[in-house]
C-alpha cells in the first residue's frame, strides 16, 4: 500500500496543461524527492519561531542552526509529516511543537538530534541521540589514571 502526503507546493496538472504536463510531473516528483531525501537548515534567533509548511517539507534532514538567546520552542504545522530528522547544531536545547499540542513535546538538546514524528497533532519521538559529550582531551594512561574520578562529560583519548 502506498500512503502519500498531499503536498502543498506542488504544481497540479491540469487539463490547460496538457501541452506542460511533463514539466508539471517532474515538478511534482523533484518536491517529493527533496522531502524525503533533502537536507535543509533553520535558523534559530531568539527564544521562539514557527516553522512554515514549505520549509517543514524542505527536507527529511532538518540542521537548526544560529544562536539562540534561551531555551527554544519550534512551532511546527499541524499536518502528518515524518519521520523527519532535526539536528540541533545551537547552543541551546530545542522543543519542537504543534500549537496548542495537548502532549507533551519533545525536546532535542544542544548538539543533539532526533527523529520525530508529526500526526498532526503531537510532534512525538522516534529517536533522540545526544552523546553529552562536552569536550575531547587527549591525555597519557598514567594523567587519566590521576585523575580519580574522571568528568562523565568529557570524552578522554589515551595516548600511547
Amino acid at each position: 500500500m502506498t500512503i502519500e502526503q498531499k503536498n502543498m507546493n506542488a504544481t497540479p496538472v491540469a487539463a490547460s496543461q496538457i501541452g506542460n504536463g511533463i514539466a508539471a510531473v517532474n515538478d511534482r516528483i523533484n518536491r517529493e524527492e527533496t522531502a524525503n531525501h533533502g537536507a535543509s537548515s533553520f535558523a534559530l534567533a531568539g527564544t521562539e519561531d514557527t516553522m512554515t509548511s514549505a520549509e517543514l517539507w524542505d527536507g527529511s534532514l532538518i540542521a537548526l542552526t544560529g544562536a539562540p538567546s534561551g531555551p527554544f520552542t519550534l512551532t511546527v504545522p499541524a499536518e502528518e509529516r515524518g519521520p523527519v530528522k532535526f539536528v540541533n547544531t545551537t547552543g541551546k536545547a530545542v522543543t519542537v511543537t504543534i500549537a496548542a499540542q495537548p502532549g507533551d513535546a519533545p525536546v532535542i538538546p544542544a548538539g543533539g538530534e532526533g527523529t520525530l514524528r508529526i500526526d498532526g497533532t503531537n510532534v512525538s519521538v522516534e529517536a533522540v541521540i545526544t552523546l553529552g559529550i562536552n569536550r575531547v582531551i587527549a591525555i597519557s594512561q598514567a594523567a587519566y589514571d590521576a585523575l580519580g574520578t574522571p568528568d562523565a562529560t568529557t570524552l578522554y583519548v589515551i595516548n600511547s
